[in-house]
């Protein structure tokens, strides 16, 4: 009986059709089937799930960095904010370029504290599936960020002096979480979610990494660790 092309499994597509559609797979079900992506990342890595997560990372940190600023206002002239003041283009083009920065620093830190164990204590040639799993577990990142836009939606205007106060004095942030109970619990949630993020990311990590590969569990965890450790000694808790 001849089956309908609706019913090919996925071997017989073109293969530039099963990696991306692989991917997309993969990244839907990282967080409520961990497990098994991480057994078929093991058997067969990929790194455009990663790499669409991580321009996913970029975009979601400029459209947030956007939602906040817009937020702010300049006292002296209605309806002007900090965006409109310096150009929407070349803020964005600002924010696109210190995101990409902030996210490759950061996947390069983790991949800097895993690669050493991996490359020490076996699982060599499983090198490529556990960087494709720490690739896949920022994922965990973009719901953060998901969060952080929903949140800035919700923020109050903050009016400020056409000269916004210098650091020494008072923040931005902080004048206000003074002027609205709203904003207020926005930014308490943003920073709660900051500093879980801190070990959950890392956590999940470890977990991936030591089911992709052969290395020990007691040894990921060391990796995460360090990794811990480093980001609270550059940026504090």
């Amino acid at each position: 009986m001849i089956g309908m092309p609706g019913n090919l499994d996925e071997s017989s597509k073109p293969l530039y059709m099963q990696k991306p559609r692989c991917a997309l797979s993969r990244i839907l079900r990282i967080l409520y089937r961990p497990k098994t992506v991480f057994t078929e990342i093991s058997e067969s890595p990929d790194y455009i799930g990663p790499l669409i997560i991580f321009i996913v990372n970029v975009l979601l940190g400029v459209a947030d960095i956007y939602l906040v600023y817009s937020k702010i206002h300049l006292e002296e002239v209605e309806g002007l904010n900090l965006i409109t003041l310096s150009g929407i283009q070349s803020f964005l083009a600002f924010s696109l370029i210190d995101t990409f920065l902030w996210e490759s620093m950061n996947l390069s830190l983790y991949i800097a504290c895993f690669l050493p164990f991996l490359l020490l204590f076996g699982g060599r040639d499983k090198v490529k599936s556990a960087l494709s799993v720490i690739g896949y577990s920022f994922l965990i990142v973009s719901v953060g960020k998901g969060i952080f836009i929903a949140a800035a939606s919700q923020l109050p205007v903050l009016v400020v002096p056409p000269e916004p106060p210098s650091p020494d004095r008072v923040s931005l942030i902080d004048m206000w979480k003074s002027s609205s109970m709203t904003a207020f619990w926005i930014f308490e949630v943003r920073i709660a979610i900051r500093r879980l993020m801190k070990f959950v990311l890392p956590g999940f990590c470890a977990v991936g990494v030591h089911l992709s590969s052969e290395i020990p569990l007691i040894h990921s965890l060391t990796a995460a660790s360090l990794i811990i450790l480093t980001v609270i000694l550059l940026f504090g808790f």
